[in-house]
């Protein structure tokens, strides 16, 4: 495997592999939010609210997750019995969405940060600017999408206010 020695290739490489990981992130953002506010409601009636697991329990973290895990499934099993097979079929959707957008995203994370490695081994910095330059990558991917995500629904909030009657 060849590590590339020019500084602005690797940098161009870097650059563009952080572009892949935002994309996915804003696109999964706004999939979601626009089959969230279609899907979104409360708890049928026939169920029962789900138990918070003591957070003294993540004391025994093992123990916390199985709670966690088992709590989880007790709401699932609920709500399966009480939904219809196409308001099932739209949870999984959205479920399914979520998922691939999160794995397209972490793939390209994956690739991000071997980028980042290789422009910080052509600069011939010490890895921790590798270490760096991910955090700050990462948290401005995901800073972009909260950004735009919240932008989309600041003008949709504003152009629903402005057009009613």
């Amino acid at each position: 495997m060849s590590v590339t020695h020019d500084p602005v290739i690797a940098a161009l490489g870097a650059f563009g592999a952080w572009l892949l990981v935002a994309g996915p992130l804003y696109q999964a953002a706004m999939e979601l939010r626009d089959q969230g506010s279609t899907e979104r409601r409360e708890l049928p009636p026939d169920v029962v609210s789900p138990r918070r697991v003591s957070p003294w329990w993540w004391l025994v973290p093992p123990v916390a997750y199985r709670k966690y895990r088992q709590e989880r499934e007790r709401m699932k099993r609920s709500v399966l019995q009480v939904l219809t097979a196409d308001e099932v079929q739209r949870i999984l959707t959205f479920s399914n969405t979520a998922l691939g957008w999160l794995l397209v995203a972490g793939g390209a994370r994956c690739i991000a940060v071997k980028e980042t490695w290789e422009f910080v081994e052509a600069m011939e910095w010490a890895w921790g600017w590798a270490l760096l330059l991910v955090a700050v990558a990462g948290l401005a991917a995901l800073g972009n999408t909260s950004y735009q995500t919240a932008r989309t629904s600041r003008i949709l909030a504003a152009a629903t206010h402005s057009n009613a009657p």
